[in-house]
Parts: C-alpha cells; sequence; structure tokens
C-alpha cells in the first residue's frame, strides 16, 4: 500500500504491517505491507467438495483432458506425447493372440501406460470393471475371457471414445461387453458387484486419488482383485505443478 491508501484504509487495530520503501522513475515512496493472519481448520467434506462434479476447477481439468482424448479417438495417428496403438501395445507387453479378432479401430486408440494383464487374467464368468476404458480394448479383452457367464463393463468420461468402444463391441458381437459413461471418482458400478477392477494410465489423471480408490473397494466384493497399470512418482510433487493444467493433460 501507499501511505495514502494505508492512512484512509484504517487497518484493525494490533495489525501487523511492514513498512518500506519503494523506488520508482517518479521518486522514492514509503510503502505499507499488510498479511493478514489466518486461520484455517482442515475440513475433509469440504476439501471432497472440491471435487465434485459441480466444481469448475474439476470440471475445467475433466474438459481438457477429454479434448485430448478425444483427439486420440478421432485421429489416432497424429502423434501424442504418449505411446498409441500396436507400438504402445507392444511395447507393453500384450500378447498377439489377445488382439485377434478386435477391429483395428480400437487397437489404434489404445493409449495405455501399461498392460493390467501382466498381474493375471480375469477368470471364466468374473465380473469385471475397467476404470477409463477409452477405446475400449482391456474391457473388450476382459469380456472374451470371462465369457458369456461374465461381464466387463468399461468406464469413460470422453464421449468420442465410448462411441468408439461401442461400435467396436457392435462389430464383436460381445453381449457380456457394455460402456458407461462415468468418472473414477463415482463409478456407475453397485456396490460389491466386481471381481475385478482393472485400470490403465488412468487414476493419474484423478485429483483426488484417494476418492478413486474408495470407489474401488466400493465396486469390488469381498476377496476381489485390484490390477492397475499407471505413472507413478517417487517424489512428492510441488503445489505449483500440481496447479498446472497442462502437466496433468500432458
Amino acid at each position: 500500500m501507499t501511505e495514502a491508501a494505508y492512512r484512509d484504509l484504517q487497518l484493525p487495530e494490533g495489525s501487523a504491517v511492514r513498512e518500506g520503501v519503494e523506488e520508482t522513475d517518479t521518486g522514492v515512496f514509503k510503502t505499507f505491507v499488510f498479511l493478514p493472519e489466518v486461520h484455517v481448520e482442515y475440513d475433509r467434506e469440504a476439501i471432497r467438495a472440491r471435487f465434485s462434479n459441480d466444481n469448475a476447477a474439476v470440471k475445467i481439468l475433466r474438459d481438457e483432458i477429454s479434448r485430448e482424448y478425444t483427439e486420440v479417438a478421432t485421429v489416432p495417428a497424429r502423434g501424442y506425447h504418449f505411446n498409441t496403438g500396436r507400438a504402445a501395445l507392444a511395447m507393453n507387453g500384450y500378447q498377439q493372440d489377445w488382439l485377434e479378432g478386435i477391429p483395428e479401430s480400437v487397437i489404434v486408440s489404445f493409449s495405455g501406460m501399461g498392460n493390467p494383464f501382466a498381474m493375471g487374467m480375469p477368470v471364466d464368468g468374473e465380473y469385471v470393471v475397467d476404470i477409463g476404458s477409452v477405446a475400449g480394448l482391456d474391457a473388450t479383452i476382459a469380456a472374451r475371457v470371462v465369457g458369456p457367464a461374465g461381464h466387463a463393463v468399461g468406464v469413460d468420461m470422453t464421449q468420442a471414445m465410448l462411441d468408439k468402444a461401442d461400435a467396436g463391441k457392435a462389430e464383436m458381437g460381445l453381449d457380456q461387453l457394455e460402456f458407461r459413461h462415468g468418472f473414477a471418482e463415482s463409478l456407475p458400478v453397485s456396490n460389491g458387484w466386481a471381481d475385478l477392477v482393472i485400470s490403465n494410465g488412468v487414476v493419474n489423471l484423478s485429483p483426488d486419488k484417494d476418492r478413486v480408490f474408495k470407489e474401488i473397494f466400493r465396486v469390488l466384493r469381498p476377496g476381489g482383485r485390484i490390477q492397475i497399470a499407471d505413472i507413478t512418482v517417487d517424489k512428492e510433487i510441488p503445489e505449483g505443478a500440481k496447479r498446472d493444467i497442462d502437466l496433468w493433460t500432458n
């Protein structure tokens, strides 16, 4: 504040003010810096509310991520900062026989970061949830393995990916496979429904990972399994980086 502003504002009595000077082209001025003391209580419910479907910041983040993956769905050969298609599948150890009969339109938009099936395949008759199913490749592999007695549900928030996944499902005629619009933080799946939850490069995109894992445990039956392939870090991410939306989407 300038001296005039400090005089006119009439700060509360006892306020801690730091005085100084600032030199500009027009002269030297006396300055006053007031840093109010703020007491903040940790409120878990208030923190969780920040990540509700109605929160503007979360909507912006989701829109940016959906925009990126809409591109992967509609222009898969464009080239991205992550590997896609058959190159990514080969790098992540997917077996060729898993891919036989799956439409190329589904394969080219694969954008996973690893291989959840490296931890084991589903079992005949099991119910599987794929969080962030994108074009549907992992969910399709799971659906073929569990067979008609089982069921696989892919959940994704990007409509272009859901459209592509549904087209692939229709081409293959898999009645035990379906895709639902939804978010990792609020899965459209009943309590205790799944024997296995898989995910491939998606949990890292959520700003509330605790909530994602609570959802995973909610939809799993007792004794169910989790198989996640994703990006991890071994040190704390700076707060400034967490607020950079480009780093979330890239």
